[in-house]
Parts: structure tokens; sequence; C-alpha cells
């Protein structure tokens, strides 16, 4: 692979981008994705990758990420949703959660939005929610939105199961 240079930063996020669909694409498995297909409703596409197989697979690149609001929207708009639990994973891993993170959350919320993906960006929500007081106004305008997804993720933060 051929490494030009980066000025603003952009060909680095793609170059990690690529190095997990690298990392994952010869762990896909046909029928489990078609089964993971079949569980969604055929609503989203899959690798078939189980979880931990592919936690495994990209915690190298995820250990060297620092909080990259690109690199998670580079992964989330691949079609399978092995990549976007590497964005949640990504999100996940981080130390710190301020409330100015909430605005990427509902971005993602309401991309592509299923049940797997919600509940784990409902975690970070949770999780900016008690890292930053300055959150709450943003998660109370979730609860109330025109969006299902919004208000699950919402819900989710007010029950304390996104605390987890």
């Amino acid at each position: 692979m051929m490494t030009e240079p980066c000025e603003d930063g952009y060909c680095a996020r793609a170059r990690a981008v690529e190095a997990v669909e690298e990392v994952l694409a010869p762990l896909a498995d046909a029928d489990q994705a078609f089964a993971m297909s079949a569980a969604a409703g055929r609503r989203c596409e899959f690798l078939g990758i189980p979880v931990k197989t592919r936690q495994r697979a990209t915690r190298g690149i995820l250990d060297r990420r620092p909080l990259d609001p690109d690199f998670v929207r580079g992964l989330w708009s691949l079609p399978e949703r092995e990549f976007k639990y590497v964005a949640c994973d990504h999100l996940l891993r981080q130390r710190r959660f301020p409330a100015a993170l909430l605005p990427l959350l509902e971005e993602l919320i309401t991309t592509e939005p299923w049940w797997d993906t919600v509940e784990q960006l409902a975690r970070v929500a949770a999780r900016c929610l008690r890292y930053d007081s300055a959150a709450a106004e943003t998660i109370n305008d979730w609860a109330t939105a025109g969006d299902i997804w919004l208000r699950r993720a919402a819900s989710l933060c007010g029950s304390g199961q996104g605390l987890h």
C-alpha cells in the first residue's frame, strides 16, 4: 500500500478505516452473515463475524486511535453492521465523554439505525451524561424528538440501562 502525505489527517483516517476493512475481510463468514441478516429482518448487511472475533481483530487498531469523529463516520458509512460495531467499540473505549460528543451520537443514532447500534450509542450518551452535566439538555430533547431511535436512546439513558 502506498502512503500519501497527510496534511489534514484525512489520509490517516482513511488508512485506519481501510485497516479495519483489511482485518475483518478475511474473517467474513457468508453463512453467519446470512443468519445475522435474517435475524435483523434482512434490513442490514453483515460480514458474519462474531463479537469476540471482531473485537480481537480490531483491538490493535483501536488502541492506537484517539477519538476521531471522522474515523467513526468513515466506519459508519460502510454497509456491513460490523463496521458500525467497530465505531461503537471505538467510542466506548474513550476515557472522556464530553457533551460535545452528542451531535455525533445524534447523527449516528439517526443514520441507518437499528436496535443493536442504538443501544451501544445510548451507552456512550449515558457516559456523556455522567461525565458532563451539560449533556442533560440534549438527552432531554431526544426524549421528545420525532425520531423513535433518539427517544429510545434517551429512554435507555434515563433508565440507567445505558450506564453499563
